[in-house]
């Protein structure tokens, strides 16, 4: 007996697919990340929950192929954007990076690989295809880079000045990725150009000619380059404000013989064959019935099932479009091409391989038969009685009798064959309203959530059982695996040189390794230290416990890197005076009282952190679900009594604050950062950089690696000392003694595990080490290094990406007007630049930063807390709501 397994089983379109294969006589399994609506149908002969595409990749597709081996499935057919993380798997197999379940599986999935999957999702690439296809398509502009776009915002300015009140012509603006038109913007010919949320490399728009016509869409299935089922037809309603946006929820079929209906077919096919496409296809098209070279233009495609499957009936035998005769044992009579073509005026038919044993062969593409079709649930969900107030009482009015008109559609979801229960579509509705509070999108976004893709790396973590898995394909540039052993290096350096307090006097934190995934990271182990008047004996107890000092009222507060005390409440506390109103001063500092009482109680400072290297800023890998689910019960176990946590979490261009949210973690908002897109050059045409390189330039200053003694593999200790000081007077004098205190053995320590690379900003022509030797200022004579004085440092780090400078000096007593801070700001830039990454510029001047192309981002501390006594829990979740209501909107209302 044939046997196709589907996966996407919670969409509808799924629903309708395994009932035309159970129609043909075929046992359909599916399968979802959720609890789906077509486990209830009676086509269904076994319904699977598998971990999440998006967020569990390598156990999806292990899960997918363990269900197929069990019930010996013939085809693997994917419905939703899951087809994307499938074909990455079996495209692993090429690269040599495949499990023995991705093998098996590419010789079962109905999908194209991923390249191609790719030139059709990205809507950016996809207008190149159709311009090197030469089919119709709006004029398309990628829009890359926040720098670009403000430039094109003031473009447009003052092109409206110019043309007057109408300006220049109304746009289309859209993610290079997204579905269902959700964050689609009309811009009208008199708007300007909106702030978008973010916009890089990785997450690049389009913006599009605005084209008026009437809209309409197709279904295709496509087998080895041939089409063979096709449908045009028209979303008469949508899931939106009036059923006139979103996705489509009422269906009408455009007649197969008329002019945009066979336009679209032929730009299917024609897309088909370039491609050598197998898979399931959608266009959204505009027809334009005023212009007579190109009446139908092409969107947008859905490289997935759309709703055009509803339209096709039980007799229209659909499922013989993705099976050749040979499997399913169907009577089928080849045609000619001839008589294909002959044909093709009266019924829209395209020619279609038969199968492999007969490749010549050419049969009839399936059509649809049905003319209108819905879908009950969400259709009843969006009537026109939500549409805008001010829309017109006639027009309201005739948008009620469409409506009533549609509801004698036949209902998609509940035929009088198969109807599904209605709990069933409750339940369904209850786990999409669940997803969508919980990853705080809308219901739509929700419904896509756990499985799509926007073009981020896929980088898995490990098979169970097995080494370290490689990248299935698609890594991200810059990327580095775990194995290279620098915070297992960076320890062992910390620990000869005396431990946490002799590298950072203000830390009393131990420190430990932690394998994640692929990766190894530091991991500082904190103990509470009581606010209070006296600490107690329990204090002093764990904190030798765990490698710390003993725990006094009286000592230092703890450096903010290692202490969510000293983050969230002292760092707090000085910075108050930010606050422009003398009231809203006061009042901040009644509620951080409070807020230092509550911490306090709840022990926040009995915390483990993972990726911790005792500096402000740590760069991340994109970790999966599995890894931190592992990770983090691994740490309840050994660490019972403390939180557990990330710092520095942010998501440009990653998915981890997502996956730790899904793992049980609380997002706290930590501080506002800034990003500069580096990896392009807009940033280096900016007025300021451009200032900044030419300063450098004439200053007579040279930047030069910190000489390294092969003997000792770091800087002899003046040198050692030189950078201390440089970065003391700048983060401790000027900023905050919550800064990190470095010592002379945290940077040897650095630099002989390679986590910082220091690079130093010397004045050449100052006094010869030889004959006027400088013990503070100069390196020692062996090491065959002779330069003036060293006035700036920085140390950096490049990873998973990004360059971070969490070590950043100069010498402050010298004259503003030297401009040190601008000459290192610009060295650590074009650092960044030259090795493919972006710089992460952490926090603080923020328009300095701005105005050198820095993006503010929001970034976070994740915790785990579960596994802690509800006292504890509720500490952190007072925090939590203390940031995000309170906080987090102050700071954005005051510009901080």
């Amino acid at each position: 007996m044939t046997t196709v397994l589907l996966t996407g089983a919670r969409a509808p379109a799924t629903l309708d697919l395994a009932r035309r294969f159970a129609d043909e006589g075929v046992r359909v399994i599916v399968a979802d990340s959720q609890t789906s609506i077509s486990s209830a149908s009676r086509a269904v002969s076994a319904a699977y929950r598998v971990p999440s595409p998006r967020f569990r990749p390598v156990e999806f597709a292990e899960a997918v192929a363990g269900i197929a081996r069990r019930h010996v499935v013939d085809l693997v057919i994917p419905t939703c954007e899951e087809t994307f993380w499938l074909a990455a798997a079996v495209d692993a197999e090429t690269s040599g990076a495949a499990t023995r379940s991705a093998s098996a599986l590419g010789r079962m999935l109905f999908a194209p690989p991923i390249d191609v999957l790719r030139r059709l999702h990205d809507k950016a690439d996809f207008a190149a295809l159709l311009a090197e296809l030469g089919l119709p398509h709006p004029a398309t502009e990628v829009v890359d880079s926040a720098i670009d776009w403000r430039h094109r915002a003031r473009s447009r300015e003052r092109a409206r000045g110019r043309d007057g009140a109408e300006g220049p012509a109304g746009l289309v603006l859209k993610p290079a990725f997204s579905r269902f038109g959700t964050r689609t913007q009309m811009i009208a010919p008199h708007q300007p150009l909106p702030t978008l949320p973010r916009v890089t490399l990785d997450e690049r728009w389009v913006l599009q000619e605005h084209v008026s016509g009437t809209e309409f869409c197709t279904y295709a299935v496509a087998l080895e380059g041939r089409l063979t089922a096709f449908v045009a037809y028209r979303p008469v309603w949508r899931a939106g404000r009036g059923g006139d946006t979103g996705a489509g929820v009422a269906f009408e079929q455009l007649d197969p013989s008329t002019a945009p209906a066979r336009e679209a077919r032929r730009i299917s096919e024609r897309l088909a064959e370039a491609l050598t496409l197998t898979g399931q296809f959608g266009l959204d098209l505009m027809h334009r019935p005023g212009h007579a070279a190109a009446s139908v233009v092409v969107l947008e495609c859905n490289p997935r099932a759309t709703s055009g499957i509803h339209l096709f009936a039980p007799a229209d035998h659909l499922a013989r479009a993705f099976l050749p005769q040979s499997v399913l044992g169907f009577p089928q009579s080849p045609v000619t091409a001839t008589s294909a073509s002959s044909s093709a005026s009266a019924s829209g038919s395209v020619s279609a391989p038969a199968s492999a044993s007969a490749p010549d062969a050419r049969l009839p593409a399936i059509a649809a038969s049905r003319a209108t079709s819905r879908l009950g649930l969400p259709h009843a969900m969006y009537p026109p009685l939500t549409g805008a107030p001010a829309e017109a009482g006639s027009n309201r009015l005739k948008r009620l009798k469409v409506y009533a008109e549609q509801l004698r559609y036949p209902d998609a979801l509940r035929p009088p064959e198969d109807r599904l229960p209605l709990a069933s579509l409750a339940r369904s509705l209850a786990v999409q309203l669940r997803e969508s509070r919980r990853a705080h999108v809308d219901l739509l976004a929700a419904s896509t959530h756990d499985l799509e893709w926007n073009g981020e790396p896929i980088v898995p973590g490990p098979s169970s059982g097995g080494p370290p898995a490689e990248p299935l394909s698609l890594l991200g540039a810059g990327d580095e695996q775990g194995s290279r052993g620098w915070a297992r290096a960076f320890a062992a350096a910390i620990a000869d040189e005396g431990g946490v307090t002799a590298a950072v006097t203000n830390a009393t934190a131990g420190l430990e390794t932690v394998r994640v995934g692929r990766y190894e990271l530091p991991l500082t182990v904190s103990t509470h230290r009581s606010r209070s008047r006296h600490a107690t004996r329990e204090d002093d107890r764990r904190g030798r416990r765990h490698g710390g000092a003993i725990t006094s009222a009286d000592a230092p507060t703890e450096s903010y890197v290692v202490s969510p005390f000293t983050h969230y409440v002292d760092y707090a506390r000085e910075e108050l005076g930010e606050l422009r109103s003398a009231g809203m001063r006061r009042a901040a500092t009644l509620l951080l009282r409070g807020l230092g009482a509550v911490l306090d109680a709840g022990r926040a400072d009995d915390v483990v952190l993972i990726g911790n290297g005792l500096v402000s800023t740590n760069l991340l890998p994109d970790l999966g679900q599995r890894e931190v689910t592992e990770v983090t019960v691994r740490l309840r176990r050994e660490h019972p009594d403390r939180a557990i946590g990330f710092r520095s979490v942010h998501g440009r261009g990653m998915l981890l604050p997502e996956v730790l949210r899904r793992s049980g973690y609380r997002l706290l908002p930590s501080r506002s950062v800034f990003f500069v897109p580096t990896r392009g050059r807009e940033w280096l045409a900016l007025r300021d950089v451009r200032r900044d390189r030419q300063l450098f330039e004439a200053s007579g200053y040279e930047a030069v690696p910190a000489p390294i003694d092969p003997r000792t593999g770091a800087s002899d200790r003046p040198t050692r000392e030189r950078i201390v000081e440089l970065y003391r007077m700048l983060y401790l004098d000027k900023y905050s003694p919550l800064n990190p205190a470095y010592t002379p053995e945290f940077v040897a320590a650095a630099q002989r595990s390679g986590f910082l690379d220091f690079t130093l900003l010397v004045k050449r022509g100052g006094p010869d080490p030889e004959n006027h030797p400088d013990p503070e200022n100069h390196p020692d004579p062996e090491i065959g290094t002779a330069f003036g004085r060293i006035d700036g440092v920085m140390g950096t780090r490049t990873a998973h990406g990004f360059l971070a400078a969490p070590v950043f000096g100069y010498d402050t007593a010298l004259p503003p007007e030297t401009g040190l801070y601008r000459m290192l700001s610009w060295l650590v830039a074009r650092r960044a630049h030259d090795q493919g990454a972006e710089l992460h510029a952490s926090s603080g001047v923020a328009d300095f930063k701005r105005y050198r192309g820095g993006e503010a981002e929001l970034e976070y501390t994740a915790v785990f807390v579960r596994h802690l006594p509800w006292r504890r829990r509720l500490a952190w979740g007072v925090l939590e709501v203390v940031l995000t209501r309170v906080a987090v909107p102050l700071l954005a209302r005051e510009g901080l």
